[in-house]
């Protein structure tokens, strides 16, 4: 499990979605009251709803390497969640009047970069699989 280089794209996702509930994506003032707020994942709750479907999608993937068929599906779910998470994200901003994002906002957009390497590597694995299997 832990060889396989697929896993340690999944850890690499899982943390930085973790890292997602953490860091602001972006801060700036809200057109409402005009104050000076933080976007993070933990303070919206339909984003934080997602985000945490995502670190729990990237730990059960990890746990299913003999089922490459459940794993890639998995991923691939994962990967329109955490595409998701991105675009609640820029729906919020729509709320805000004046601001900036945060150098944080990358490990947003590392979750699905991390989840198509991942897949690659499942990919990678299942070919070898199937190739040892033509040798029997």
């Amino acid at each position: 499990m832990i060889q396989r280089i697929q896993t340690l794209w999944l850890l690499l996702a899982a943390a930085a979605a973790v890292a997602c509930l953490k860091f602001p994506f972006y801060t700036g003032s809200l057109v409402v009251n005009n104050a000076y707020v933080r976007l993070t994942a933990a303070e919206n709750i339909p984003i934080l709803i997602v985000t945490v479907i995502s670190i729990l999608l990237s730990v059960i993937t990890i746990f299913l390497y003999k089922q490459r068929g459940k794993q890639t599906g998995l991923t691939i779910l994962n990967i329109f969640v955490s595409i998701g998470i991105i675009v609640l994200y820029f729906l919020q901003l729509q709320q805000y009047a004046t601001g900036a994002f945060s150098l944080a906002c990358l490990f947003a957009v590392a979750v699905p970069v991390f989840l198509i390497m991942a897949l690659i590597g499942i990919r990678k694995d299942a070919k070898i699989i199937k190739s040892l299997d033509r040798l029997r």
